[in-house]
């Protein structure tokens, strides 16, 4: 709907409004964490089939990427592992330094928690 239209003109900010990183809409440094909060909401849109923020507008899931908490994961999709929620809420944190700083670092946890639950 409403929140496809671009973020502002003469200082315009690229990036799907849906999946774009705190850290990219208040124009602070940006690494690998970003894309990471990237993955995390398509992810979680996969997952729920809606993404982690909706609005009207763009500029308003803007502001949710940068001060609200999605709907919890299991609340739209009930059948979602732990492993997985808790993977995605890492990925979607607001603070870059609370993600993971690579994918390797990312992929290897995760599958070290799905190895414990299954063994």
């Amino acid at each position: 709907a409403g929140a496809r239209s671009a973020l502002g003109q003469q200082d315009e900010i690229w990036g799907t409004p849906y999946y774009v990183s705190p850290e990219r809409l208040l124009r602070e440094p940006e690494d690998i964490r970003s894309d990471i909060y990237s993955l995390g909401a398509t992810l979680y849109h996969a997952l729920a089939g809606r993404p982690p923020f909706e609005a009207e507008t763009a500029e308003e899931v803007a502001k949710r990427h940068i001060s609200d908490r999605p709907p919890p994961l299991r609340s739209l999709c009930p059948e979602a592992q732990e492993q997985t929620v808790v993977t995605i809420d890492k990925c979607l944190s607001k603070k870059a330094d609370l993600r993971w700083g690579s994918y390797a670092e990312l992929i290897s946890q995760y599958a070290d928690s799905l190895r414990r639950t299954t063994s």
